[in-house]
């Protein structure tokens, strides 16, 4: 529908806006309203004078993993308050041991990037966002995930030739800081959306794909460390150079580096099928798998460039 611009005095201009919109959104004379501006593109946005959004959690059964992934959808979904409310002192991970749930609940909500418990009693905790979200920092939050990804790349692949017990230790610290800030993205994607509007169901896949390869990077390390099978390790190194070209191309688009991505691609692929079947079938799968992974990351790369 098209709409016609009114000028009026001291160079203010006014433009109507349509019934439905109003009625649909509840609104009247007086409301407020967010202009946004995109591109050539004007966007209005009614949050009916709430800026933050709180979640109420109440849980009745002591199951770590319910009360984590319940703090971790609401922090995801951009909420900037958190009430959980239990009716237990004790939980139980998967393994049935017991955990204090004072503990687990801070240290969980601190390790989530800008939250913290900041009252507790009995057993609620209230939860908060303790800096403001800004889209300023998403590029240094994932910047910091690629930068994360690679030293898991590089590590992953001394456990695998060498099988240092202290390396694939240390690969869960640093995986646990590529989830830290891959949360942080995915938060502020949903709280704010993506700088470039147009691109953001492209970066969320972005985040998506460095989360797993760096799942499968520690997966690879955990299980199948102390392999110094030559092919193998060559397979590897072309896997690792696939991502560090990943990560070339998002800082800055380059046909060149794209021409040697594929090329590496395509001749990792050829080696994990022409392998020899004697090889562990596992760990080729895999390797597979991570291939498979930065090449559907590098194409949603090509559509954020």
């Amino acid at each position: 529908m098209k709409r016609k611009i009114i000028k009026q005095g001291n160079g203010a201009y006014v433009l109507t806006l349509p019934i439905d919109w109003i009625r649909t959104n509840n609104l009247q004379a007086g409301d407020t309203l967010t202009a946004s501006q995109r591109d050539n593109a004007l966007v209005l946005r009614h949050d009916g004078g709430k800026t933050d959004k709180v979640v109420e959690i109440k849980i009745n059964t002591p199951n770590l993993n319910l009360i984590k992934h319940r703090i971790l959808s609401a922090y995801l979904s951009g909420a900037t308050e958190v009430n959980l409310y239990t009716n237990f002192t004790e939980l139980q991970d998967r393994n049935k041991r017991k955990v204090d749930i004072n503990q687990f609940v801070r240290g969980y909500a601190n390790s989530l990037h800008s939250f913290s418990v900041v009252e507790q009693k009995d057993n609620y905790f209230k939860i908060i966002e303790v800096s403001a979200s800004s889209n300023n920092g998403f590029d240094s939050m994932l910047q910091q995930a690629f930068n994360s990804l690679l030293l898991m790349g590089e590590q992953s692949l001394s456990a695998l030739k060498e099988g240092n017990i202290k390396e694939i230790e240390d690969l869960n610290f640093k995986y646990k800081d590529v989830k830290r800030f891959t949360n942080y993205c995915i938060r502020l994607l949903n709280k704010l959306e993506y700088k470039d509007y147009k691109k953001t169901a492209n970066i969320y896949a972005v985040v998506n794909y460095i989360e797993k390869i760096a799942d499968t990077y520690r997966h690879i390390a955990k299980h199948f460390r102390k392999n110094p099978d030559n092919d193998i390790i060559r397979m590897y190194n072309g896997v690792n150079a696939m991502v560090r070209l990943n990560i070339s191309i998002y800082n800055k688009f380059d046909d060149t580096k794209l021409e040697e991505y594929f090329m590496i691609r395509d001749k990792v692929y050829l080696d994990v099928y022409k392998s020899n079947k004697n090889k562990d079938k596992a760990l080729l799968e895999n390797i597979e798998y991570l291939r498979w992974l930065s090449t559907h990351l590098m194409k949603e790369l090509m559509v954020v460039q």
